[in-house]
């Protein structure tokens, strides 16, 4: 996982370090998580259960749910009541369909001065909240 602020700032060092250059870096984030303990914390930030992990591809189920976004949508006062701006179910799909552990190395960075790092999970609820202070999500 990657947030804008994050690479930002590897950008910034990158671009100013000499050791840095003609290298490849990993700017993503290189803590471990695990979305089966993520999804009961995202389920808590809309105050609803969290159910079993189940595999589905959104992009299909989604697809069937333009019709509830817009009344949800227009209940809670949201920004758009087009779903299709709001997620990119496909994308989704890509990123959550795995059936391996991810884990990438931030030790060349590390090992060239770049310390920077997020806590994924409180992240992404972070990043959850802040669209639900925009009116992008319900809360």
């Amino acid at each position: 996982m990657t947030t804008i602020e994050l690479l930002a700032k590897g950008i910034a060092w990158m671009v100013t370090k000499s050791s840095c250059q003609n290298q490849a870096f990993n700017l993503t984030n290189t803590d471990v998580f695990r979305w089966k303990h993520l999804w009961p914390q995202i389920a808590e930030c809309f105050s609803m259960p969290s159910g079993s992990v189940r595999p589905l591809k959104l992009a299909e189920v989604m697809s069937e749910r333009d019709d509830l976004w817009d009344s949800i949508a227009k209940k809670c006062r949201l920004k758009s009541n087009d779903l299709k701006q709001v997620a990119n179910w496909g994308f989704a799909d890509a990123t959550l369909e795995r059936y391996w552990d991810e884990i990438l190395s931030h030790n060349k960075c590390r090992r060239l001065g770049f310390e920077e790092w997020d806590e994924s999970e409180a992240r992404f609820i972070h990043l959850l909240k802040q669209y639900q202070e925009t009116a992008i999500l319900p809360k």
